[in-house]
């Protein structure tokens, strides 16, 4: 509950369809009895600041969801303490790759090693439901220029 009501503070720039189930999505499959989940949680002065959870999968250590207490006027380096935390963890269980899922900031950008381009598609047979789609990303912290500043990946334009 305490990681949970993290979420609450956030302050998103595009609201999609999916983000009024994510906190209980996100809750249920963090609390699934699993040795495969790992949970790597940050406290400043006995208080939750952030948390990220993974699903071990062979070898690989895929991001599930994280957030942040963002009513703090810092998190004094939290999100730094999670990823050399979850890089501790990985040296010692023997996991080879950890997937931390999209870059959309610079302080994760200057501590992952490599990046993996990634496309986003959306499907529709409705000309409607494309062009918002459009329009939606374009102006979410998905779209593509976005990510070129901390991957070094160049963005292909429309043209």
């Amino acid at each position: 509950a305490e990681a949970m009501a993290c979420y609450a503070t956030l302050k998103p720039l595009a609201l999609l369809p999916f983000q009024d189930n994510y906190v209980a999505m996100s809750a249920a499959t963090a609390s699934l009895p699993s040795d495969r989940l790992v949970h790597v949680v940050c406290r400043l002065d006995g208080a939750l600041a952030g948390y990220h959870s993974f699903v071990l999968s062979g070898r690989t250590m895929h991001c599930l969801s994280g957030a942040f207490d963002r009513t703090r006027h810092s998190t004094f380096h939290a999100y730094e303490a999670l990823i050399v935390e979850s890089l501790r963890f990985a040296l010692e269980h023997g996991v080879r790759d950890i997937d931390y899922g999209a870059v959309l900031n610079e302080t994760k950008a200057k501590m992952m090693g490599a990046f993996t381009r990634t496309e986003l598609r959306i499907y529709s047979r409705f000309a409607v439901v494309r062009t918002a789609m459009r329009s939606v990303i374009g102006r979410s912290k998905v779209r593509p220029e976005t990510f070129a500043p901390f991957t070094g990946i160049e963005v292909a334009s429309d043209d």
